[in-house]
């Protein structure tokens, strides 16, 4: 854009071919920012399997190591209410 408004400023260039030049510069850069976008959204995607492996990497707690205590359990529940729609 430097060198149209120098060329502008010079003479040489007209204010219709300097206007028609600015607009085919964003249609120029938009497949760079096209994949600019895409670099982020698969950076993003990257960063969330990273967190779905770390995960599923985790070992499972072990089970059947703690004993219940001796005697009977009791389980109470109050205000306890089931709606099916």
């Amino acid at each position: 854009i430097l060198l149209i408004t120098r060329t502008y400023t010079k003479g040489s260039l007209g204010m219709a071919a300097c206007i028609y030049m600015i607009l085919l510069s964003s249609e120029f850069f938009l497949p760079m920012r096209r994949l600019g976008s895409y670099f982020h959204v698969a950076m993003n995607g990257m960063a969330a399997s990273d967190r779905i492996f770390r995960f599923l990497g985790e070992a499972e707690p072990a089970s059947g190591t703690e004993t219940l205590p001796e005697g009977s359990l009791s389980v109470s529940m109050e205000n306890v209410s089931f709606s099916y729609v």
